[in-house]
């Protein structure tokens, strides 16, 4: 007899991992792609960051394209970014996103008045890419260069610091 309901339970097993197989199907992953030809600005893309609206901010080595779900608008220098190769996004507290750029130059797009400024930064980031932009709870914009220099953007009263090893060596 245990032989006879050591077969039953195997059968069953078997049987139920059958129906399961085929009752419960994977996961499936729906993926669009967008490129050039979709109106994106251009195909190398290096960042990503997404506004209070909805929109996808797309920073590429061509210039910016903003995505509303249905369509792309593009931006570029004529446009009134700083440059059009965009290196990293942040969007800050006020919901003002921040671009940096390869030489160096910062763009924010002002949320409110829905328009670019180019904060002509240049000479803190010595013209040297900037991979990175955060702010702390001062409200104060940080910027990183590839060179590991640091420097800063106080929104309250426009000023600028450029810290270099734990030094604050200027102000501006």
């Amino acid at each position: 007899m245990g032989d006879f309901s050591f077969r039953l339970s195997k059968l069953i097993c078997l049987f139920f991992l059958l129906f399961i197989g085929f009752v419960v199907k994977g996961q499936n992953s729906n993926f669009i792609n967008y490129g050039v030809e979709d109106g994106l600005i251009m195909s190398q893309i290096e960042t990503v960051v997404q506004d209070n609206k909805g929109n996808l901010w797309i920073g590429t080595i061509g210039g910016l394209s903003k995505y509303n779900g249905v369509s792309f608008i593009n931006y570029t220098q004529k446009d009134s970014l700083s440059e059009d190769w965009i290196t990293c996004s942040f969007k800050d507290k006020d919901g003002d996103i921040w671009f940096g750029h390869w030489g160096g130059g910062v763009t924010v797009w002002d949320s409110k008045k829905e328009v670019f400024i180019d904060k002509k930064l240049e000479n803190q980031s010595k013209f040297k890419l900037i991979t990175s932009i955060c702010q702390d709870k001062n409200g104060v914009v940080w910027f990183l260069t590839e060179s590991a220099e640091l420097f800063s953007f106080n929104k309250d009263d426009n000023s600028s610091a450029i810290y270099e090893l734990g030094n604050n060596t200027t102000k501006g």
